[in-house]
């Protein structure tokens, strides 16, 4: 036995088995309706590298052709199967081809361990595949072999070995004196098939094309992989590391292949991860020195095995190569674990096998030898025939359903098209047995609750807004800095010296960052000229002349990007000096966004992905084999296996893997038979749920704690029963179950485009469900009807043109939709989810995901097609190293005559991903519409999709048969409300599309609509403001009027209180300090009350507070006092407007509660915000050679902004301010209050304005008499008048621009307005071409202030049995404290109290004025006052009387005053 310390890994492999025929390539020909619904097998097209070569403009922006599904079939038009040069069938290639699917831990790198990471610069471990395979057939029954030739040449046992790293090339070194090859051996000879034997590959750093001047050239002439039997072949590579002289080979990591098929699509990997079996029996002479192979034509069964390990030990994934790290962390960071043992308990180490113990802690240090792994795998029971396709083709299915029931969607992610999906097929649920449509009719149930996890209206509205924000991929938005400090919603403190430096901080920042991004544009700008020189579309001239500007610019940036880090150094440096050294917290800056490629999904189609493939991998020690294999199995020797274990296993595999190795190869020949429940794998429980711990809330009893377990056998991981059918049913994952596999790798994708002009869309509200509030969403107008303007796609106006893309089908989106539901189980309450999905359904719906099958990727490139770049795997000027990232770049790609030297190209970095259109597309007509659109707005049909699987079997919605625009197939897809047109305004059940509709197919909607999107990166800028302090010195610019407001500004100029008790509405400054009130009373309607009153008047009016309150915002204040005092009908409008709003949006927080100023009401407030649209680089250019110039520049693009929303009660905008013109602005008078913009205009039953016109007349009476000239007007927020935005970009690359002056320039930028709002609510805005954008005043901003809001109302007047108490001076009433419960008058004193009757008036004060002066001078807005009395208050303690009837002896006295709620009545 193997000891445990020397164990090894054993790791499985899915092992796939294809058969290839006649039968199968014809894809039903001879009838061409039965030919539209068959699967194709795609010619072989493989990754064409002579598109790499820098010479005669080779260079094409992919590698890789779409494949041509034209000529597919018959198997005589196949290339495939048939040499059509000579019409004669290519029998070599007819078999069985069998694939590998190597796990995940082979496809991305791991983090590097500590020593590792020394001359790596931080980048990740990529790991190396096996390199040689072992594949074993064993043919179960020779006697049933045709022909009966064919059963004495055949054994039952044959064996074959693929190097996968083995490298040859067309041509070779010759010797000078005679011409022969000096490696001949190293040089394909004339018996190669080259699509079938050999695998194309590029890999410029190896060290077979390294060194050379024509790096590129040799590319397409370099073929790697070579299969040979057992018997011919030896190991020839030194079991010490070192290099295997005498062949060629290459360091293979799956990652290093420039072609992204390689690992997965067969005909890329041939005899790499791959191999074809052609039963190829026989030789026979035809002559001229040649033999003809002979074939075996069946084979009822066979089954294969392969088993994998590297030839270098070093290279092994599970070699130990740092002494500090044990096996236990590298499965931990490979995510490995054993079998039986996984997921691991709390008590893992308790009750794993001492065996595995032993394993797990050894470590370099004590190793003689590192570890060792071997891969395997095995199908069983393949059949061949050559007469006759297999009994199932999952292929054929795939394609009749997909090209008759079109289960095509389209939504902006794949959860989005799911939805779509689901809810086309939701209402067909009357089969009980169909699996399929009660999940689908399940997930639609559930997609309130996907949205969001809480029961409330206004929390599935935010579930909806924040599901739309993923519509947008993300983009780093830069660093900015904060004031430390500041927990718990406290105001931020920093000295006042320190500020400056914080705020030059986040200049240098911003500038930084906005420097930055244009670096890497103008690298990429390098690349571009680059591309065009060597794809000869743009002159050497012109590629020196247009590199010159983009080379002063990286030259530029680089010196800035030197200068801003010292400056930035500087500032964080010198921050920590002195005594009251501050420290800033680092933050981030939004993020940019950009609208995402379409997602397209197919549904009805499985994916090819196991279930497990992104689960933990789950691996075995030697001790974990079967006991069957510690000894020979029955008919071992006869079989053939004995001579294979003696010859080959035992003399020609690594000495530490052959144990190994005959253990695995006799549990291959054990399982076959072996298909007992126990071995299944699947569980058994009752109740899925409950056993996954998924059912909400639901918990089962602690099992107890279990003794340490001895160690056992494990199945291998594919050995169960998690395989379905073709019917959905559980099937064997190693068994070939007759069928023929289906794994869809990649899709194929072609559009036709229609650009739709601007002017031709509107912003406006759409309402998708009953169920969700309305979206704003770009639609088409109502009275365009496209198909008039657009239909006929010969006229030259019409913007029409095609495009295509590819898209690896992964299996993230189906395993995330089965993680996201079982999570969702989890989390949410059960009864909850019993309202919406009963526990049984849930079980039913848990148990059947995986019979969902729907396959789902992006169209990618979509939106790059829009900007004139592609994407593809195409040839790169340079080479990174994958150890130290270093960049190098090769001689040969230089173009000096262009100014393109090996220095210049250095400039690119690795900014080489998108290659410009230049010279590979049409020009358009002179005067054609051009190519490039900066925004996309239009609509697209799909004409082609084709997916394609890694055998390279086809499937297409659209028959690929070339015929006439009339005749061919129509693709109607399952649309997504976003992408979904509108219907025309005529004909309510036709969409208004821009394509020529049929009569018979007028409601069936063929086209997707792609609202406006800016097809860069931007975001929305959303900042509160204030107004620009003036300059410190008279020589510095003046700053823009507004600027966005640091961490410790205070941007509230205004707190608005209704009094309902008297009709009126109460102004308080920032601080909380009472203003002033105006009434609904009075003859002209509206009572403007003195100033400050009944408070003492402030020493400085015009700078109350001083910066407290902000000087300039008491003054904006008073101006809208003042213009509501002088319009009753503003004023009543106004009242209204803030009832509706304050009773629709949501409740305020409970802490509310325990300021005084909830006894009152809502207290809203006074604001100012700005918005804008920031480009995150320069605006893109056409990069088509010869393209006209668009209609429109990104940069004369308009786009509305909606600010708030009625429906959406979490929001707090009540309404807002339109700014005066730029000319007009003043400290202290910016704002239009004359004009109020707000969601919530006074209606007709508001119950304000009932109770108003109870107690005065209506606001018509007055309107003829209106003592103020000034128009004022509440206006309804709609569609018509959103405001404007227009992008910017701010060129850091300025001359004259510096950090100060880029942040002045992007405050300037800023379109301000004076908002009024719900302290305690985010405030949202939306555009409808980016994420909803939420901002909220900081706690600290208004928990102070609504600490000191005073509660008071006007009374009287009010009969008392006799005088008031005289005034005393000292007991003036002050701003701020409230007077307190009980005032007691000092000794000699009068009692200071008032009688008044009201059993509730104890916890109030009274509030009595006195005529005791005169006063005057100027208001708060600087005008002068007339000389007119002036009232002082002094509190009076409230004497409850009794409310019975006495006759109490005159004089009585008759007062006014205010009600003021007194000190201490809610304290505890």
């Amino acid at each position: 036995m193997v000891p445990n310390a020397d164990q090894n890994v054993l790791i499985p492999i899915k092992l796939d088995a294809f058969v290839l025929n006649d039968k199968v390539c014809d894809g039903g020909y001879d009838d061409d309706e039965l030919r539209a619904r068959k699967a194709k097998i795609a010619p072989i097209s493989q990754p064409n590298y002579s598109f790499l070569r820098l010479k005669k403009s080779y260079l094409q922006s992919d590698i890789l052709y779409h494949t041509d599904l034209h000529n597919a079939c018959p198997a005589d038009f196949n290339s495939r199967i048939t040499d059509l040069g000579s019409r004669s069938r290519r029998e070599n290639r007819q078999g069985i081809y069998l694939h590998w699917t190597l796990p995940r831990i082979y496809r991305s790198g791991s983090a590097a361990t500590s020593d590792a990471e020394k001359g790596r610069n931080g980048l990740p471990i990529f790991p190396e595949v096996p390199t040689r395979w072992l594949v074993v057939r064993h043919i179960h029954d020779l006697q049933a072999v045709e022909p009966s030739e064919a059963k004495q040449k055949l054994k039952s046992v044959s064996a074959w070995v693929v190097e996968s790293d083995r490298c040859r090339t067309l041509d070779g070194e010759r010797k000078p004196d005679d011409g022969t090859l000096e490696k001949p051996w190293n040089v394909l000879d004339g018996t190669v098939d080259l699509q079938v034997d050999v695998s194309p590959f590029v890999s410029a750093s190896d060290s077979v094309v390294n060194g050379g001047s024509d790096v590129l050239e040799k590319q397409a002439e370099i073929f790697i992989g070579d299969k040979r039997k057992t018997s011919e072949w030896k190991e020839t590579q030194p079991e010490d590391g070192t290099t295997d002289t005498s062949k060629s080979r290459v360091n293979l990591q799956l990652l290093s292949s420039s072609n992204e098929l390689f690992p997965d699509y067969q005909p890329h990997n041939s005899n790499v991860f791959s191999i074809v079996d052609n039963f190829e029996y026989d030789r026979v002479d035809i002559g001229d020195n040649k033999t003809k192979p002979l074939y075996a034509s069946r084979i009822p069964s066979v089954s294969y095995s392969v088993l994998g390990w590297h030839s270098k030990p070093q290279k092994d994934i599970v070699w130990l190569k740092e002494k500090s790290e044990t096996r236990a962390q590298l499965l931990k960071r490979l995510d490995m674990d054993f079998k039986g043992f996984h997921p691991r308990t709390l008590d893992f180490d308790d009750i794993i096998p001492q065996e595995i113990v032993d394993w797990l802690d050894e470590c370099l240090p004590r190793r003689k030898q590192g570890t060792r792994s071997l891969c395997h795998g095995a199908v069983y029971d393949v059949s061949w025939d050559l007469h006759r396709a297999p009994e199932i083709i999952l292929a054929d299915k795939y394609a009749e359903m997909l090209s008759q029931k079109l289960p095509v969607a389209v939504g902006t992610t794949p959860m989005d098209a799911l939805m779509a999906y689901a809810g086309a097929h939701e209402a067909d649920t009357t089969n009980p047995n169909d699996d399929v449509k009660k999940i689908e009719s399940a997930l639609k149930r559930l997609e309130t609750v996907l949205l969001s996890r809480d029961d409330g209206v206004e929390a599935h509205a935010q579930g909806a807004d924040m599901m739309y924000n993923w519509n947008y991929t993300r983009l780093d938005g830069g660093q900015q800095y904060h004031v430390s400090g500041g927990e718990n919603g406290g105001k931020p403190t920093i000295p006042e010296d320190k500020r400056p430096d914080l705020i030059k901080l986040n200049d240098l920042c911003r500038f930084r960052d906005a420097a930055d991004r244009k670096l890497k544009r103008q690298r990429w700008a390098v690349f571009a000229e680059w591309w065009q020189a060597v794809t000869l579309a743009k002159k050497e001239h012109e590629v020196k002349d247009a590199l010159k500007p983009i080379l002063e610019s990286i030259d530029a940036l680089e010196k800035l990007l030197g200068i801003n880090k010292q400056d930035l150094i500087s500032v964080l440096t010198d921050r920590k000096k002195g005594d009251d050294a501050t420290e800033f917290e680092p933050g981030v800056h939004p993020p940019f966004h950009q609208q995402r490629d379409p997602t397209l999904l197919v549904g009805g189609v499985r994916s090819g992905w196991e279930p497990d493939y992104l689960h933990t991998l789950l691996i075995r020690l030697d001790a974990q084999l079967l006991e069957e294999t510690k000894s020979a199995v029955p008919g071992e020797e006869e079989d053939g296996w004995g001579s294979l274990f003696k010859e080959f296993v035992t003399n020609k595999i690594p000495e530490p893997l052959r144990a190994s190795a005959q253990a695995l190869l006799r549990e291959f020949v054990v399982l076959r038979t072996r298909r007992r429940d126990e071995d299944d794998g699947t569980p058994k429980t009752p109740s899925f749920l409950r056993t996954h711990g998924f059912m909400g809330g639901i918990s089962n009893d602690d099992p107890k704690k279990p003794e340490r377990r001895k160690i056992s056998p494990e199945m291998p991981t594919f050995h169960d029963r998690q395989g379905l059918d073709h019917k959905g049913k559980p099937v064997w994952r190693d068994s070939w179950n007759n069928t023929q596999p289906w794994f869809p790798l990649f899709l194929e994708w072609e559009v036709e485009y229609t650009h739709i002009d601007h002017e031709d869309w509107e912003l406006a509200e759409s309402k998708w469900w009953h169920s969700e509030g309305a979206k704003l969403h770009y639609a088409i107008k109502p009275d365009m009807k496209l198909e008039d303007k657009y239909g006929d796609k010969t006229k030259k106006e019409v913007d029409n043109r095609r495009f295509s893309g590819r898209a690896l089908i992964l299996p993230q989106p189906s395993f995330s939709l089965e993680a996201k539901i079982l999570q969702l189980f989890s989390d949410t309450a059960a009864e909850k989810l019993e309202k919406l999905l009963p526990c049984k359904d849930r079980e039913e719906l848990a148990k059947s995901l995986r019979k969902f099958d729907f396959l789902s990727a992006p169209l990618s490139g979509f939106n790059s097609h829009m900007l004139t770049v592609e994407q593809g795997n195409h040839v790169k000027p340079s080479i990174r190293n994958p150890v130290t990232g270093a960049v190098k770049f090769m001689g040969e790609a230089a173009r000096k005559e262009a100014g393109l030297s090996e220095k210049v190209l250095q400039n690119m970095g690795i900014e080489t991903d998108l290659t410009p259109y230049g010279r590979s597309k049409s020009k358009p007509d002179d005067d054609g519409p051009a190519v490039f659109k900066p925004v996309t707005h239009g609509q697209f049909r799909i004409t082609k999709l084709n997916i394609i699987d890694k055998f390279g079997q086809a499937i297409h919605a659209i028959d690929p048969k070339p015929t006439t625009e009339e005749l061919t197939p129509k693709l109607y897809p399952c649309i997504s409300d976003w992408y979904a047109p509108q219907a025309k305004s005529s004909n309510p059940e036709s969409p208004n599309v821009v394509g020529k509709v049929n009569k018979e197919n007028e409601t069936k909607c063929e086209y997707i609509q792609v609202p406006p999107q800016i097809n860069q990166p931007a975001r929305l800028n959303a900042v509160f403001t204030i107004p620009s302090e003036p300059p410190l010195h008279e020589d510095d610019p003046m700053p823009p009027f507004w600027r966005a407001t640091h961490d410790w500004d205070q941007p509230i100029w205004g707190w608005v209180v209704v009094n309902y008790a008297n009709f009126g509405v109460q102004f308080f400054l920032p601080s909380g300090a009472f203003y002033r009130e105006v009434r609904c009373a009075g003859p002209t309607g509206a009572l403007l009350s003195p100033e400050w009153l009944p408070f003492e008047k402030p020493d400085d009016p015009s700078r109350r507070g001083g910066k407290e309150d902000g000087g300039a915002a008491a003054k904006q204040l008073a101006r809208l006092v003042k213009v509501l005092g002088e319009n009753y009908p503003y004023l009543r409008r106004f009242i209204a407007t803030v009832n509706a709003a304050t009773t629709s949006i949501a409740p305020a927080p409970s802490a509310y509660a325990e300021f005084r100023s909830a006894l009152l009401g809502r207290p809203l407030a006074l604001t100012y915000f700005g918005v804008s649209l920031e480009l995150a680089g320069s605006p893109w250019k056409s990069h088509l050679s010869k393209d006209n110039t668009p209609k429109k520049t990104l940069l004369d693009y308009e786009f509305r902004v909606k600010l708030g929303d009625r429906e959406r009660g979490f929001d707090g905008l009540v309404g807002y301010f339109p700014p005066l013109p730029e000319s007009e602005l003043k400290e202290g008078n910016a704002l239009d209050v004359s004009t109020f913009y707000t969601h919530f205009p006074p209606g007709v039953h508001d119950i304000a304005t009932e109770e108003l016109a109870k107690i005065s007349p209506p606001a018509s009476a007055y309107e003829d008499e209106q003592p103020n000239p000034t128009v004022t007007k509440i206006i309804t927020i709609n569609k018509d008048n959103y405001p404007l935005l227009k992008p910017y970009y701010l060129d850091p690359d300025n001359n004259n621009r510096t950090p100060a002056s880029y942040a002045a320039d992007a405050n300037e930028k800023l379109a301000v307005f004076g908002a009024l709002l719900d302290p305690f609510l985010p405030v949202h805005a939306y555009t409808g071409i980016l994420p909803v954008k939420e901002f909220s005043l900081p706690t600290w901003t208004w928990q102070g202030a609504l600490d000191k809001l005073s509660a008071f109302f006007h009374a009287g007047p009010v009969l008392i049995t006799g005088d008031v108490p005289g005034f005393v001076e000292a007991r003036q009433l002050k701003q701020g404290d409230l007077p307190p419960k009980v005032v007691e008058g000092a000794e000699g004193e009068e009692k200071q109290s008032v009688g008044l009757p009201g059993g509730a008036l104890g916890m109030w004060s009274w509030l009595q004025p006195y005529d005791v002066d005169e006063e005057h001078g100027k208001s708060i807005t600087g005008d002068e006052e007339d000389e007119k009395p002036r009232e002082k208050f002094m509190p009076l303690a409230v004497e409850v009387l009794g409310e019975e009837s006495k006759l109490e002896r005159g004089p009585y006295t008759a007062i006014e005053g205010y009600l003021q709620m007194a000190a201490g009545v809610n304290e505890k």
